[in-house]
């Protein structure tokens, strides 16, 4: 955590958890966060300076969690085999969501509106407006997704993203993605 706009940094470990490892981390403009470490989600009110488990209605998570999105007051955390968990709280209280795939969800953004988009390690593109739905396949593994801040749908330009190893897919209407134009071919770099 650094509270002097990154100059310096000071690392904090919740109590009892000697050693995590984390994998995924989301903080609001309020100070609100969430933290996750394998199958655990620890939540902080105050910028990090206290943790604390969150309330879960219904089951908790029973799998590593690989990536978490907050923006507002919705949150969502998604990881292996499927595992989609949402907040409309920031964070507070979590609810499992019902995911259409099993394979390991890697990255998931929000939209303001709430629109989200998570990709999988087997090349899948979800979105959830109201549910979950497998919006497209990328052919290999979803390294990260994205989601402008508030989107116009159908007005030509992209609002969601998912990158994989060699391309950017990007979505106007939130349901069908295609390549984007322009992208340089970087299937023979070595970096």
């Amino acid at each position: 955590v650094s509270r002097d706009a990154g100059r310096t940094w000071k690392t904090y470990v919740p109590a009892g958890h000697d050693g995590p490892a984390f994998t995924a981390v989301a903080f609001g403009p309020t100070g609100r966060g969430v933290l996750a470490s394998g199958g655990l989600l620890l939540v902080s009110a105050d910028w990090g300076v206290t943790w604390g488990p969150p309330l879960y209605a219904g089951a908790s998570p029973d799998r590593a969690v690989n990536d978490i999105a907050l923006r507002g007051a919705n949150a969502v955390a998604v990881g292996d085999g499927g595992m989609i968990f949402s907040s409309s709280d920031a964070g507070a209280t979590w609810i499992r969501e019902a995911s259409p795939v099993s394979a390991a969800l890697t990255s998931v953004a929000l939209a303001a509106d709430g629109t989200a988009v998570a990709g999988t390690e087997d090349g899948d593109v979800l979105v959830r407006t109201l549910e979950w739905v497998a919006a497209g396949s990328a052919g290999a593994p979803v390294t990260a997704v994205s989601a402008v801040a508030t989107p116009v749908w159908t007005d030509g330009l992209p609002d969601l993203f998912a990158a994989t190893d060699h391309d950017v897919l990007g979505s106007d209407d939130g349901q069908t993605f295609a390549s984007l134009p322009g992208l340089p071919d970087l299937s023979g770099a070595s970096w």
